[in-house]
């Protein structure tokens, strides 16, 4: 039997997750420690490794500590509370011709034609 890290998809391709800020959500201190705040799609074998890689790809370690600080910044990627996360069942997962492998992140700057999203970067409302 696979590990759930290795099961893919009837045809072989490894799902594709969609993981959107929360527009309401944006002024939350734990933001602090990514580099992306908009839209982006990763692929894993289920959300919860999605939400890995995106810490991965996004986050900066914060080491310092500040008086007007109470604690540090955890990961917004891994906060269901901050960013939402959609697998990409039965849409195409990427632009035709373009296949990455597993812990792939794409980050959506403009647009994310596969959500129907068209943003300037900024999070689309849940």
């Amino acid at each position: 039997m696979l590990s759930p890290r290795l099961r893919r998809r009837p045809g072989g391709a490894m799902p594709t997750y969609l993981l959107v800020p929360r527009a309401d959500a944006l002024d939350d201190p734990d933001w602090e420690v990514s580099l992306h705040a908009g839209p982006c799609t990763v692929v894993a074998a289920d959300e919860r490794t999605a939400r890995r890689y995106a810490d991965g790809a996004f986050c900066r370690a914060v080491i310092e500590s500040r008086p007007d600080r109470p604690r540090r910044p955890a990961s917004p990627w891994s906060q269901p509370r901050l960013v939402r996360a959609e697998a990409l069942a039965g849409r195409p997962p990427l632009p035709p011709g373009l296949a990455l492998p597993e812990g792939a992140v794409r980050a959506h700057a403009g647009s994310c034609p596969m959500a129907g999203i068209t943003t300037d970067g900024a999070a689309v409302p849940a």
